[in-house]
Parts: C-alpha cells; structure tokens; sequence
C-alpha cells in the first residue's frame, strides 16, 4: 500500500503493484482478506508496542492517551455486509442519514521530542466495525481492555472520548486499572454547569448558567505533564490556580482523532474499499492504517528517514513510494537480464546501481 498513491480495491493494488513482486493470484488475495485466521485485535497491540518504543527515555513519566471516537463511511448500494441507514449528525448531503458502515476507534498519543518541545505523536491503533449485535460501547469497551495489558504500570494512561461515550461501560474502567483515568464531556441530558457569573449591569439577559463542566477522575495537580508548561499562560505557571484547568488542555488532544479520520479518507483511501464481507473490510481498513502509522513511527526508529519527522504521512508515503518502485522495476530487470542476455558487465553496472539506491536483496 506504500508503493501505491492510492489502495481504492484490491484489484487495483494487485494490477498496480503486487503482480510484480509475487506469482500468487488475485483471488488469493481477496480469499486471504475475507477468510484470514488473524485478529484486529493483534494489529492493535504490535501498533501499540511499536508506538511506545519511539518514547524517549527522559519523556516515560509523561501521560499517554487513548482516544475514542467512530466515523462513519457512505456506500453506495446493499451489497455490503451489515450496510445499514445511519444518522450521522455532520452529514451535508442534504439529510441526516446515510447508507453505509460505522466504526469504531481506538488512538493512543505518545510524547517525542521536536524542535526541543515536548509533541504528542498520534497513532490510530485500529478499528472495528459496528453491527446491531454489538453496541458501539462495548466495542471501544473491548478495544481499550485488549490494549491496556501492554501499557499497565508503565505509563500514566489518560483515556479521552466525548459526551455519548460517558456511559457506564467505558466510565467503570478507571476503577480496572490502576494506570488508567478519564477525561470526558458531560452527557446533554446529564449536563452539569458551574455557578453564573455576576451581574455585569450590562445590557442584555444575563447568563442563566456557569461554564459546562468535564469529568475527570484523575486531580489536575496529579497529571505529570511538563507538556502543559511549554504552552503560554497561564498553564505555565505551576503555582496558579489555572492549573485547574489542565485537564480541558489535555482534552483537546481527542481533535487529533478526527485529523487522522479526514487524511485517511482523503489521501489513504479509507473509504473506497470494494471488499462486501465484513471481516474482509475490517482487515483491509486495518491494513490501510497500519500503513498510515508507519509512516509516522518510522522517522523516529530509522535514522534514515529523520528528515521526515516534520512531514506529513502523505509527503512521507510518496518519497517512500517512490523508491520502492525504483527497486521493483531494478530488481525485475535484472532477474531478465540474468535469464535472457547473460551481460556480466550490465548485471554488474545494474547491482552497483541497487546498491546506491539501498536495496541489497
């Protein structure tokens, strides 16, 4: 999926790419998506683990994040397995509702150093498919028990999603794990407010309530993040009383989710699969976003890409794609060259030029 600008099926990938480097047909490909013997599940802990080894040594006493949140993807037609009407509030088709698929999300946030400032780099670990069976909460319930064996007591975890998901399933999961606190919004219909302000002897109706007030089951004073005081007042000064509101900071590290959510879409082709059954979705989808992690854990595990820890995964994948194409097309004329003309000096002057270029194969 590297070497390719964009993996919209798997015909496309197989007729771009993947007949080059192997014999296997393309129904074997489409048999391996749909009838696998693999798990999410796993993809999700190898993205983890790989994700929390690019944590420098000096930053391990800094929170990570879990973040939360589905995304919804039109399809056309009802071919598709458990295709259904959706409402999807940010729709502008003109309705409420679309036809399609819902899935569940899981990120985790990790600290790394840039520019000698403290960043949070954002990895999407996987995601899950929705079905009428299995509500959305239990879903995230199960992607967040699945991953958090591999973060207990290393790491202070912060899980961070909004106001539908602040129910009972996800809520009780502060109280399993000693490592893990939650940060989320009010539910509406149990939305609490702060006192109102004073009367400012101001024209117009005066505020019937206070600010709307967050969850929290951790103290601001207890969340170790050196991060805040890089920002500008007044969440640098440690002394003041605005620390309080730390927690709202941290908060705003759930928007990343949706940044991941709209260059997936747009640039990775996380919609356009063609894939109907719908264990062979959830494995391409899975495939596509370990792709897209890749691109942003590599600069930080290869000294070779460090120029890159500042460029998007898009500009990455393209000058990655570029050379893997590069060895392809060497490597397959050299193997013609050894079978048909027999030129040791060409297959020497090709070798030489696969060396420059890295590939040592």
């Amino acid at each position: 999926m590297l070497a390719v600008e964009s993996a919209d099926s798997i015909h496309m990938l197989y007729k771009h790419f993947l007949f080059r480097i192997t014999e296997k047909s393309l129904n074997a490909f489409y048999y391996i998506c749909s009838h696998a013997k693999t798990s999410c599940c796993k993809f999700m802990n190898v993205t983890a683990r790989l994700a929390l080894q690019i944590v420098p040594e000096n930053l391990h006493n800094e929170p990570v994040f879990l973040c939360i949140n589905d995304t919804m993807v039109s399809k056309f037609g009802h071919r598709f397995e458990n295709v259904s009407n959706l409402f999807d509030h940010a729709a502008h088709n003109g309705s409420n509702y679309l036809n399609g698929h819902c899935f569940v999300s899981l990120m985790l946030c990790v600290p790394v150093w840039e520019k000698n400032h403290i960043v949070y780099q954002s990895v999407p670990l996987g995601y899950h498919m929705w079905t009428k069976e299995v509500s959305k909460l239990e879903l995230a319930a199960g992607m967040v028990c699945a991953i958090m064996p591999g973060l207990a007591l290393k790491h202070q975890v912060l899980l961070l999603f909004d106001s539908w998901y602040a129910k009972k399933s996800l809520v009780c999961l502060a109280g399993e794990y000693e490592n893990l606190d939650i940060i989320c919004n009010a539910r509406y219909d149990s939305a609490r407010y702060g006192l109102p302000q004073a009367p400012t002897r101001k024209r117009g109706r005066p505020a019937k309530r206070g600010k709307r007030l967050f969850f929290s089951t951790i103290a601001p004073k207890s969340i170790h993040m050196a991060c805040a005081c890089q920002e500008k007042a007044p969440l640098n000064q440690t002394c003041s009383e605005l620390m309080q509101y730390v927690p709202l900071f941290v908060y705003s590290f759930r928007w990343n989710i949706e940044v991941s959510y709209y260059e997936q879409k747009n640039v990775w082709s996380l919609s356009a699969y063609m894939i109907r059954s719908k264990k062979g979705i959830e494995i391409l989808v899975n495939l596509i976003n370990i792709s897209y992690c890749a691109m942003k854990i590599l600069p930080y595990r290869d000294e070779t890409f460090f120029q890159y820890k500042d460029s998007s995964a898009q500009k990455f994948r393209l000058a990655l794609s570029q050379q893997i194409n590069q060895q392809v097309i060497f490597a397959s004329f050299v193997k013609n060259v050894e079978t048909t003309i027999k030129s040791n000096a060409l297959v020497k002057a090709i070798k030489s030029a696969l060396l420059s270029f890295g590939y040592y194969g």
